[in-house]
């Protein structure tokens, strides 16, 4: 698995090189749905601005709700399936940050939700 996670994170850094961010993207969807994050494999669903914004408040409402002590004390992330998509959502943020926005938001969101149910 772990070297499925290389590949795919090596995949994603040479198409974003390349100038082919769509083609990125659904390879980051392609990884993280084989992690079990699912996201919706059409662009027409995360490129839809409104779904995301709505996203985009219910986590910063999330936030808001947690205490900064409790996210402090969030244990450690033990689930090594999480741990992965994690890695993969970084490389993600990291490569399409500047390309598409949408896309970014919700990866940032994902992360936030990873974050506050499993742990750091």
């Amino acid at each position: 698995v772990q070297d499925k996670l290389v590949a795919y994170s090596m995949n994603i850094k040479l198409l974003v090189s390349q100038g082919c961010q769509a083609e990125a993207i659904n390879s980051v969807l392609r990884g993280l749905n084989k992690l079990r994050e699912a996201f919706p494999q059409s662009d027409s669903n995360w490129s839809d601005l409104d779904a995301v914004k709505n996203l985009f408040f219910s986590t910063t409402q999330a936030l808001e709700d947690a205490s900064n002590e409790a996210i402090k004390l969030c244990p450690l992330l033990v689930d090594k399936r999480k741990m992965r998509a994690m890695k993969l959502m970084v490389t993600t943020f990291k490569n399409i940050m500047q390309s598409n926005l949408a896309f970014t938001v919700l990866i940032s969101c994902r992360m936030i939700e990873i974050t506050l149910n499993y742990g750091t």
